[in-house]
């Protein structure tokens, strides 16, 4: 008996896997993601120079250490910041590791209008190249992060049907 309606279909939600999850859940993750990873390449800054200030308070000439110290404290830091960005993001190993990146560099200028005298023993364009190399620190360990696939099984012999 259809008493003139038309049968409607009845649309059930598609469940989705994690990782379509993850690409529709929209940039704001990835801006919230990149943020965290920012925050956790600070914390690490914080505890590098911990450990580096203890170094150079041992070594008999500190003065030479701290500008490589420094150099290598911002490498590693942006680099773990790039790390932790695609851990927690899951994907997008670029676009975490450049936005995590430029939050690290935008700092360091900010910091360097304050400490302007003493903020680089370099010059001018070593220090931007120093700035430049740092913003592509973060993608690498980025990359560094993404999950490695599993390895495709060996190709198996198949045989002929005798």
């Amino acid at each position: 008996m259809n008493n003139g309606k038309t049968k409607e279909t009845v649309r059930h939600p598609r469940i989705q896997s994690p990782k379509r999850q993850a690409a529709d859940s929209g940039s704001s993750s990835l801006f919230l993601h990149a943020a965290k990873g920012f925050l956790i390449s600070i914390l690490s800054s914080l505890i590098l120079m911990l450990l580096a200030s203890l170094a150079a308070y041992f070594s008999p000439d500190p003065g030479r250490l701290i500008p490589i110290q420094g150099i290598l404290i911002a490498y590693l830091t942006s680099f773990i910041g790039g790390f932790s960005a695609v851990k927690l993001h899951g994907h997008s190993a670029l676009l975490c590791g450049l936005i995590t990146g430029c939050m690290l560099t935008a700092l360091l200028l900010l910091l360097s209008l304050f400490f302007r005298g003493s903020a680089t023993p370099y010059s001018t364009w070593i220090s931007l190249l120093l700035h430049a190399t740092l913003l592509l620190a973060s993608p690498v360990g980025a990359y560094l992060a993404l999950p490695r696939h599993a390895k495709k099984t060996a190709h198996r012999k198949h045989r002929r049907p005798r």
